[in-house]
């Protein structure tokens, strides 16, 4: 565990019957720093979250929290021992209760005095002081996401685990609110997970990303590492249009129809060149080394096209300022990943 490790989970496994929910999982969260694991439903990202609140238990594995064992050997500290704040997707505020009294739930260890003063400064914090004699039905989602985030960060817990918790907020308040919020968390100092299915949230707000498949981390890792250099074909795809060129890796290089490139770290074999569809030029060309191309589809994406291509048995999707028509064309791949078929 690093110094700056609020939560290291090592080799977390969890089954459901004949169903396998999380396989061999390891993760590390950074005080400060906001993780988005992604993944498509039913991939185990809420089983996982689960398990590190202590609302499920381990089957195999360990979690530590600040050098202490929270499960693994037989050992599972109750949820409310755990110093984690969780925040559900449905908010699950109490609706009979006014939203100081929400927010000061878990304080009742505290002084009178004491939790007044702790509840009146996250009000102030999170821009909710007038709303604190309101209940729970009468406020908007963005306001209900607000008191269930300040109850979370009520015993300031070194972790905070959020299970999509933007899902039900739309447009440009949605990001309005993930600013506003996030900003406030990381000042926090906690380390926050966020559960998303959403690749464009994932990327915007997380420090760091980790990408969750059947049961399986396949990468973490920085946005720009786990969009530029994906580890998997199913890695890459879960971050947006991914081409997949297949070739045969020979002394350090990928060798294919449409292009050579290096690929210094992968054995000789099968392999994918992965590339974005922005990595892709596609140039026309009278040259006999030109590619004849038969365009499928021209889709204005703002800015720019998504043109869809087949060369041969390959279909290919590119980014491009104009459109495109039938004809031949010179390919060039800057940028891309190569990994093992």
């Amino acid at each position: 565990m690093t110094e700056s490790a609020a939560l290291t989970i090592e080799n977390i496994g969890k089954r459901f019957g004949d169903v396998v929910a999380v396989t061999d999982a390891s993760l590390t969260l950074e005080a400060g720093t906001v993780t988005c694991l992604l993944g498509p439903s039913g991939c185990g990202k809420t089983s996982l979250l689960r398990m590190i609140a202590g609302l499920e238990r381990a089957d195999i594995g360990q979690i530590h929290a600040s050098g202490r064992m929270l499960a693994g050997e037989g050992h599972h500290v109750a949820p409310e021992d755990r110093g984690i704040g969780l925040v559900f997707q449905d908010y699950a505020l109490f609706p009979h209760l006014d939203v100081a009294a929400n927010i000061g739930f878990g304080l009742r260890n505290l002084g009178a005095a004491s939790r007044a003063a702790r509840v009146a400064a996250l009000l102030d914090r999170f821009r909710i002081a007038p709303l604190a004699s309101a209940y729970p039905h009468s406020l908007s989602g963005g306001e209900q996401q607000r008191v269930a985030i300040a109850r979370a960060l009520a015993r300031d817990p070194a972790v905070v685990l959020m299970d999509e918790p933007f899902s039900g907020i739309e447009g440009a308040l949605r990001r309005e609110i993930q600013s506003a919020i996030l900003g406030t968390l990381r000042a926090s100092g906690a380390a926050v997970l966020i559960v998303t299915h959403d690749p464009e949230d994932a990327m915007r707000n997380g420090d760091r990303i980790v990408l969750m498949h059947r049961g399986r981390i396949l990468q973490a890792g920085t946005p720009q590492t786990c969009y530029r250099a994906p580890t998997s074909l199913a890695a890459a795809a879960m971050l947006g249009p991914i081409n997949a060129i297949p070739g045969i890796v020979k002394a350090g290089r990928l060798q294919c129809d449409l292009t050579t490139y290096p690929a210094p770290d992968v054995a000789d074999g099968p392999a994918l060149l992965l590339a974005r569809p922005e990595d892709v030029t596609i140039t026309p060309s009278d040259d006999d080394t030109a590619k004849a191309v038969t365009i499928l589809g021209n889709a204005y994406i703002g800015g720019k096209y998504e043109v869809t291509m087949a060369i041969d048995d390959l279909t290919l999707v590119v980014h491009q300022p104009e459109p495109a028509i039938d004809g031949r064309y010179a390919l060039a791949i800057d940028g891309g990943s190569v990994v093992p078929a």
